[in-house]
């Protein structure tokens, strides 16, 4: 029997394990994560479903059982023949000797923690259990990439076109596995393959030369993307394709319809840094075998008749479960048509259904994405609140918007305009809308719709209020809003406990406006000993250059004591209201 060993929990997953509701019945699934030197980390949990692919990046290190009285003995007989069927299916890792049994009952104080023997039936208690909020130290992402062509026999049949497709597949899916796959390094000619030399990540990037490729391995957020190139020729490639012996030539005359579709395979995952090399392939390759597969379902499922739908995967970092989530949706399909995919996602992530997390808006940027966006982003990522706080931030991504944008002079009287921009592209980015940013004519155009502005308002250089901002969410959008009113800037402290519970519950920006200016909250911290009270304030007054620095440094964006507020002029707060939708 192996020594029973450390594991690590991810707060965020006892987090969803203890507030799920309980039903009258067990909830089983399994726990994904990876191996380190720290133990067992458990990083993410997904409800057990024989219909969907797993896609999140993490070998299966266990399973959990959410129940209201069932005794850990009880638990174990139910979880034990689960963690035997994931052994059996390959998705167990290959290093993996004991398996993780996590088990949440009616006390939800707690979430309790067993070890199976892969070897041994019986159960053992592990060396020591630690629940951490990050458990991604020491790990980066790895983005692997390829368009392959899939020829198949065209059929109006679904069922025959199902086969054929799986048909096509599996000959796509051969192809692939670890020992004839290569990974080459986007921006050189480092190669990472199952022969490596190197040891892990870091050796490959000793070998590379490459100092500042080095230094990223330091960040915290590290994704590394690779190609990848599929050996075609030698013993290797001939052995994938199931054929030892002399090419040959199997011909059929008869009539169909051929027709081929793109499969843009775009996997992501997890490793450790310092992970053997030849793992991080087998895991990789894996993981575009069963891209393959969900691409292969998602286009059978989506096609009718003679019409042929194509596939793309989609990579998701839901906040509530701090790991990759990859989901394949088909192209030309709306939102609305989508839902009952995304509820399904909330249900088996043990997810709420009260915000969107898997609309293709939500979708993760990566750092080549965002090279091409005009505009900045959280740009309040990496400054410390005051010490000893209790703080509150916004929730999820926003856009900067700030003075003298898209060739736009609006110097002196366009503040509350880009507030308002910054607010709606916080709609966007959660998924909440797909409608386009409005300029600032199309704001006053909008105004004077609704009856609050006369015709000669459009196109002139007024000011807006918070109330303006309001109306604009209502009608744009169809956002409530509610409104806040303090006579004073030195008023404005007796209300952090309402904007403590804004972010709390709906973590939307705030616009605020008086003084003749006009502000972005997108945070605030309070001390509950001293009284005091510190925003996290977006100017949009900067008038400079899309640099994140400069913007920091120079207080653009920034916590701001009480003081930063006019102590003698009246303030209006546009606090908007988040839709529970998904």
């Amino acid at each position: 029997m192996p020594p029973a060993c450390d594991v690590v929990l991810s707060e965020l997953l006892c987090q969803r394990l203890l507030k799920h509701p309980l039903s009258s019945s067990p909830t089983l699934g399994y726990v994904f994560g990876h191996i380190s030197k720290r133990g067992i980390q458990c990083v993410g949990c997904a409800v057990q479903n024989d219909g969907v692919v797993r896609s999140f990046g993490y070998s299966v290190v266990g399973v959990f059982c959410l129940s209201g009285s069932l005794s850990d003995n009880e638990v174990y007989e139910l979880c034990h023949p689960l963690v035997l069927k994931y052994q059996q299916e390959g998705a167990m890792g290959s290093n993996l000797e004991v398996a993780v049994i996590l088990h949440t009952d009616t006390s939800k104080t707690a979430v309790s923690t067993q070890l199976v023997s892969l070897e041994a039936d019986c159960p053992m208690e592990p060396k020591s259990v630690t629940v951490v909020p990050d458990v991604h130290t020491g790990t980066c992402t790895v983005r692997a990439r390829a368009s392959l062509m899939m020829p198949f026999e065209m059929d109006p049949d679904p069922k025959f076109l199902q086969q054929n497709l799986e048909v096509a597949a599996s000959r796509i899916k051969r192809r692939l596995v670890a020992d004839v796959l290569s990974f080459q390094l986007d921006g050189n000619g480092v190669l990472m393959r199952r022969n490596s030399p190197e040891k892990g990540l870091s050796d490959l990037f000793d070998q590379s030369g490459d100092g500042s490729k080095q230094r990223r391995l330091k960040n915290s957020q590290r994704i590394l993307s690779f190609a990848v190139l599929v050996q075609c020729t030698g013993e290797a490639a001939v052995d994938a394709c199931g054929k030892s012996c002399t090419p040959v030539i199997h011909y059929q005359r008869r009539t169909f319809k051929s027709c081929s579709v793109v499969l843009p395979l775009d996997v992501v995952a997890t490793v450790g840094v310092e992970d053997p090399v030849p793992d991080i392939v087998d895991l990789l390759a894996q993981e575009l075998v069963n891209q393959v597969d969900q691409l292969v379902c998602c286009i059978a499922r989506s096609s009718k008749g003679d019409s042929i739908c194509s596939a793309q995967p989609f990579h998701y970092w839901p906040a509530e479960c701090g790991h990759w989530v990859t989901v394949v949706y088909p192209d030309g399909i709306s939102q609305e048509n989508l839902l009952p995919c995304r509820r399904e996602l909330h249900r088996l992530l043990l997810l709420p259904e009260d915000r969107p997390h898997f609309r293709k808006s939500n979708v993760y940027a990566f750092p080549d994405d965002l090279a091409s966006e005009p505009y900045l982003r959280n740009v309040h990522v990496g400054l410390n609140p005051p010490a000893g706080c209790e703080v509150r931030l916004v929730f999820g991504q926003y856009r900067y918007r700030h003075y003298q944008q898209d060739r736009m002079d609006d110097n002196g009287w366009g503040c509350a305009y880009r507030s308002l921009q910054t607010i709606i592209s916080w709609f966007q980015l959660q998924g909440h809308t797909e409608r386009a940013t409005p300029t600032h004519r199309e704001i006053q155009q909008i105004l004077v719709d609704i009856g609050d502005k006369p015709s000669s308002f459009v196109g002139s250089k007024q000011w807006i209020g918070s109330q303006e901002v309001g109306f604009v969410l209502n009608r744009l959008l169809g956002v409530e809003c509610r409104t806040m009113f303090v006579s004073s800037g030195a008023e404005l402290p007796t209300k952090s406990r309402e904007l403590m519970a804004h972010f709390e519950k709906h973590g939307t920006p705030v616009m605020i406006g008086g003084g003749m200016l006009a502000h972005t909250i997108i945070g605030i911290a309070f001390d509950s000993k001293t009284g005091e009270s510190h925003y996290l304030v977006l100017d949009p007054h900067y008038t400079g250059g899309e640099d994140l620095s400069a913007v920091q440094n120079k207080g653009w964006c920034g916590w701001k004591g009480a003081n930063f507020w006019d102590q003698n002029s009246f303030y209006n707060l546009c606090l908007p209201q988040r839709p529970v939708v998904i």
